[in-house]
């Protein structure tokens, strides 16, 4: 696991915008992506036929796979279930490298983005509040493509390059997005969304069908 620190410059005068450092993790993931590829192109047929287009999360992609995320829990699937360890095993390595306490239940809402050429997502954050936890992603299928961070104040940019099986876990609040998809296959990722249980009982709790424990 490697462990990224955004930060800025020090202020030069009492004003000036400062932050403290933003920690987000990355690490390589031995699953198979191509029968994820596969379950996930079958399942984004079946859902857009299912449920109506309603939000797209501010990602810019329109009538999608991600506009679909209030209906379902990509992790309660049969084929994708086995997923739940492996975010939380990332998630409590992340928080024990840090060093911050991990004694409260986590809960997940996860989704699928497939993109396909001349899509992009735009900046965009997941959650801004007092509540707001960790956000992340898994890639699955992608080729010449980033994800790109943004800190709040100095709007400097984190890329990411996207390798298949990699996983990325960052403070849900930060903005990001993608560049263009240029190559002819569809670009697929895993996105989801954690809070703790205090956030879950506060906000959550009613979207049972949405949220599952890790």
């Amino acid at each position: 696991m490697e462990i990224l620190e955004l930060k800025n410059s020090e202020p030069n005068n009492p004003f000036a915008p400062k932050q403290d450092t933003i920690f987000l993790c990355e690490d390589q993931l031995d699953i198979d992506t191509d029968s994820l590829k596969k379950i996930i192109l079958v399942k984004e047929k079946e859902l857009k036929e299912k449920y109506p287009h309603t939000e797209d999360g501010f990602t810019g992609l329109g009538d999608s796979l991600t506009s679909r995320f209030q209906h379902f829990n990509l992790l309660d699937w049969s084929e994708t279930s086995y997923l739940k360890s492996v975010i939380k095993k990332t998630h409590d390595l992340f928080l024990e490298t840090l060093g911050y306490p991990n004694d409260r239940e986590i809960y997940c809402a996860s989704w699928a983005n497939v993109m396909r050429k001349g899509q992009r997502i735009s900046a965009h954050s997941h959650a801004v509040n007092n509540n707001s936890y960790l956000g992340g992603h898994i890639c699955i299928n992608t080729k010449d493509t980033h994800t790109y961070y943004i800190d709040p104040y100095y709007k400097n940019v984190y890329n990411s390059i996207n390798n298949n099986g990699k996983i990325t876990l960052f403070p849900n609040w930060i903005e990001h997005g993608t560049n263009e998809v240029m190559a002819d296959i569809e670009r697929v990722t895993i996105a989801f969304d954690m809070i703790d249980e205090i956030g879950y009982n506060r906000v959550y709790k009613d979207e049972t069908f949405r949220w599952t424990k890790l």
